[in-house]
């Protein structure tokens, strides 16, 4: 397990096909759907598995196995690092875009990016190596966005596709984008209905049929049957992958969900948008005392209820907060500009977004802010280099 070192050149995938061994790329691996791919590949003999995240010691929280399983390679960084992708794609035969989010913000471009840093990285690698075989990309996308898979959920579907608008958006475009690549590149393209954390119970892929809900564990078993089939009979194709008995249970984050998702969407999204807001940006250190689990558990179960209370109450339109160095440094050097960035080693980054001034001024005196909020602040911030 490690960091790659900073080697460029492009090894065809029939090199390692000939030693019995296969290599698979999981970008997203510490989403839901990641952690269920890699659970499953642990199982597999004779595979190496090349794990792209943008946190290393999250990745490790969330799947400790790739700590001592020498056939997994961690690749830490940003997504616009194609260098560090092409390292990260070298040699696979089968590579999984798996990034997703559930927050609905406008501009949202979260697949578009993995999707346009990957085909980047794959033509690096073709203009190194005349021989150079590219891997099969398999795209997580959604049935919801496929006017037949998702044809018996007539009544449900319009809620989804308004709760969910600028997500769905960013995956038709990531969609149109590979299937223009489609000359050179194949696609699976994996449209599942509602997802749900829970045990695997058996899958099946159908090009019919999508099911709410599916746990994560069998729509991962799902992609590697795909990814795995030898006939062809999914490449470019949408492909549901639905319940061979019973179905996963209820996704209880589901209403909350659909519910921001429409809190975003309550004025027209086909509206102009001429209004200006107010952004305030906070580059902070995380508390060292915390390890990763319990850091990764306060900032879940606490502050993010806490942040959405007073989106709703304060008038916050958006509220971002990523704590990973590489990427914080990534996202300063873009708001700002490269000296800032190289100032010192942040690792957490924060943007409030207000509708007015006013509304930045009406948090800044509310007493639930001072007594709620502030407080704890001091428990995952480290408040003596972090002011």
């Amino acid at each position: 397990m490690g960091i790659e070192a900073a080697s460029f050149a492009c090894r065809s995938k029939a090199d390692d096909v000939k030693h019995g061994t296969k290599r698979y790329g999981v970008f997203g691996a510490t989403g839901n759907c990641g952690t269920a791919i890699l659970q499953h590949l642990f199982k597999i003999p004779n595979v190496e598995i090349n794990a792209y995240c943008r946190n290393k010691q999250k990745l490790i929280a969330l799947s400790p196995q790739v700590v001592d399983d020498k056939k997994v390679k961690i690749f830490e960084g940003s997504i616009k690092d194609v260098d560090l992708l092409v390292r990260c794609v070298r040699g696979c035969q089968t590579v999984f875009l798996l990034a997703s989010t559930n927050d609905n913000v406008p501009g949202c471009r979260i697949s578009q990016d993995l999707a346009l840093s990957i085909v980047t990285a794959l033509k690096k690698c073709k203009a190194e190596d005349v021989d150079y075989q590219p891997p099969k990309l398999v795209l997580l996308s959604s049935a919801t966005i496929d006017d037949y898979l998702s044809r018996k959920i007539p009544y449900f579907r319009p809620i989804m596709l308004r709760a969910a608008s600028n997500i769905y958006e960013d995956l038709r475009r990531t969609e149109a984008f590979l299937r223009s690549q489609e000359d050179w590149l194949t696609t699976i393209y994996i449209k599942p209905g509602g997802l749900s954390c829970d045990i695997q119970r058996g899958h099946k892929l159908s090009l019919h049929e999508e099911e709410t809900f599916l746990s994560y564990m069998d729509l991962a078993a799902g992609m590697l049957e795909a990814a795995n089939d030898t006939t062809g009979q999914w490449d470019g194709k949408n492909v549901g992958v639905i319940n061979a008995g019973q179905k996963a249970k209820f996704a209880r984050g589901t209403p909350e969900c659909i519910f921001w998702g429409l809190v975003h969407m309550l004025s027209d999204p086909n509206k102009p948008q001429t209004k200006r807001y107010l952004s305030i940006t906070i580059l902070g250190f995380r508390n060292p005392s915390l390890s990763e689990k319990e850091y990764v558990e306060h900032m879940t179960k606490i502050t993010a209820p806490l942040n959405k209370h007073l989106m709703v109450k304060c008038g916050v339109k958006r509220w971002t907060q990523i704590h990973c160095t590489e990427e914080t440094r990534a996202l300063t050097k873009e708001l700002f500009d490269s000296q800032m960035a190289n100032v010192v080693d942040y690792d957490c980054f924060s943007q409030v977004v207000f509708h007015s001034l006013e509304d930045y001024k009406k948090i800044k005196k509310d007493p639930w802010y001072k007594e709620m909020l502030v407080p704890d602040h001091e428990k995952f911030a480290d408040t003596k280099r972090t002011k």
